[in-house]
Order: C-alpha cells, then structure tokens, then sequence
C-alpha cells in the first residue's frame, strides 16, 4: 500500500505539521457507533504518538500509520486530497472514495488507545479543516 498526497493536501499538511507539535499523521479507522460490521469511517489523525504496531505506509510526503488489520479496506495506492470548497480532506483510490469529508483531528491528549476512543469523554478531539 502506497499513499501519494496531492500538492493541495501536501500544503495544508505541512501547515499542520507547522502550527502543532511534532507528530505523525495516521490513518485511523473508526468503527465506534457505526453500526458497520465490514468498516468504518476513516479519518486523519495528527498525533503526537503512535500505537503499538501501527506500520508506516510509503508516501510522496509526510509519514502516514495505519493499523495492519485496516489495510483490507484500502486500495493498493490511495490519495489524500483536499478540498478548497469543503475545507477537508479527502481519501480515495481511482476505483472509490473513502471519505470524501475526511476531516484532520488533533487529539488534545496523546492517548491512541482504540478502547479509550471508544468510551464516550475518554477521547476529546479538535477537529482542524481550515488550515
């Protein structure tokens, strides 16, 4: 799995990596409330840690995580866009879009635990889409 962020998403990333802490972008997948049983909802996280056995995917630009049981929903070489209209990222392969609002979150606290994201309060998010 290969990742290639566009030159419109390369921009807003590196504003993140700028305006924040160092970090590592990651991919997560969230299935929390869903209701799904074949996925989720994936969006950008900007973290200042990453979880235990998350595997780097090779990218055009900033290192990308993702959890190696998520790799089944994605495609071979997958894309990272933005969008100037919606102010969000997007993710998306040539054969489907992933999220096509794929918002960036920056967790207030460094906690990449799946089971704490899960129970309500445990996790806060700040949501980023207008960098």
């Amino acid at each position: 799995m290969d990742i290639q962020w566009t030159a419109t998403a390369l921009e807003k990333a590196r504003n993140i990596e700028s305006a924040h802490r160092p970090g590592y972008f990651r991919l997560v997948m969230d299935m929390s409330g869903c209701g799904c049983s074949e996925g989720g909802i994936v969006h950008l996280e900007y973290s200042g840690r990453r979880a235990d056995g998350e595997r780097e995917v090779g990218t055009n630009g900033p290192s990308v995580y993702v959890e190696p049981s998520d790799v089944v929903y994605y495609d071979q070489t997958m894309i990272i866009d933005y969008s100037e209209k919606q102010r969000t990222f997007q993710l998306k392969s040539r054969c489907q879009w992933l999220n096509p609002m794929m918002r960036c979150v920056i967790p207030h606290r460094n906690s990449t635990d799946r089971a704490m994201r899960a129970k309500e309060n445990a996790y806060e998010y700040r949501s980023f889409t207008g960098y």
